[in-house]
């Protein structure tokens, strides 16, 4: 990690949103407080739970060693929560995780070293994600830390990492950026809104890096969705140029979607949906669980 000297230490609130994560929520804080560079605070938003959730981190945050704010968000939707907790933060730098979201132990010291170190440069940054809970991660594991060592050669010859785009699972951004741009953002919820949020900063002039060696794993449970939620899901992507004038970027969307994103959703439906990921092992039994589960949730 970088020697700061005597400049004034950066601080990080981390940002999580939250709705119906009672069984996740727990994990996920674990991993935030136990950092080798603690963050200043978690931020944890609930976005109208009807579970456990505000009572297990509650719990949580009376033995934490990280103070822990609980904010609520009555309007359904991530960008709801999210711009929420973003506007609470008072820290020079704020942290966006998802609840299924895996933080690395040096996630947070890596932010704050990199934002001390670039931060004239770069306004925002994400990293890297692979799946703890499907099959096959490992080769996309070996591609990024591939990545990660051209990028990390890049940087130390004072070479340009950026990347252009925000990815909600594993982001941050300065305080100010933030600022800058937020009267400018559009809280629908038929966007991506780290897409949107990466756009605005980009339209105000603010870069964005792809840092090296920023891992957080995240669950790939969106893959498990039935297949006309996820071309929903899918679709806000295209919702999301067009709404920033970009006609060019939304033809692109459309060529990943029907060339690359949707042919490895439906290569995937079968080994994703029999993968045990506490057992590591493939099983037929737990495939026909999982669409008699889908079947009954009214998702086939």
């Amino acid at each position: 990690m970088a020697d700061t000297g005597a400049r004034t230490p950066l601080t990080l609130s981390v940002v999580v949103p939250a709705f119906d994560e009672g069984d996740a929520i727990e994990p996920c804080l674990t991993r935030l407080a136990a950092q080798t560079v603690p963050p200043s605070r978690i931020i944890v938003v609930d976005n109208g739970s009807r579970d456990d959730t505000v009572a297990r981190v509650r719990r949580f945050a009376d033995r934490s060693p990280v103070p822990v704010d609980v904010l609520s968000e009555p309007t359904k939707g991530t960008v709801h929560a999210r711009t929420r907790g973003y506007d609470a933060v008072t820290s020079d730098l704020i942290g966006r995780i998802d609840v299924d979201t895996h933080v690395e132990p040096d996630w947070a010291a890596r932010i704050v070293d990199f934002f001390t170190d670039h931060g004239e440069t770069y306004s925002a940054a994400s990293g890297f994600c692979v799946a703890y809970d499907l099959p096959f991660q490992d080769r996309f594991a070996r591609v990024h830390r591939s990545l990660s060592e051209s990028a990390q050669t890049l940087l130390d010859a004072g070479g340009d990492i950026d990347n252009g785009r925000l990815f909600g699972s594993n982001m941050a951004l300065s305080r100010a950026a933030w600022r800058d741009v937020r009267a400018d953002l559009e809280d629908s919820t038929a966007k991506f809104e780290d897409l949107d949020l990466s756009l605005t900063l980009t339209e105000h002039g603010h870069r964005i890096a792809l840092v090296p060696f920023l891992s957080a794993p995240i669950s790939g449970r969106r893959y498990l969705t039935p297949i006309r939620h996820y071309v929903r899901y899918a679709l806000r992507e295209m919702t999301t140029y067009d709404r920033h004038g970009l006609p060019a970027e939304k033809r692109k969307a459309w060529v990943r979607l029907a060339t690359v994103t949707m042919p490895f959703y439906l290569v995937m439906w079968i080994p994703f949906r029999a993968y045990d990921p506490e057992r590591g092992s493939f099983s037929m039994r737990r495939l026909a669980r999982s669409v008699v589960g889908a079947r009954r949730l009214g998702w086939t």
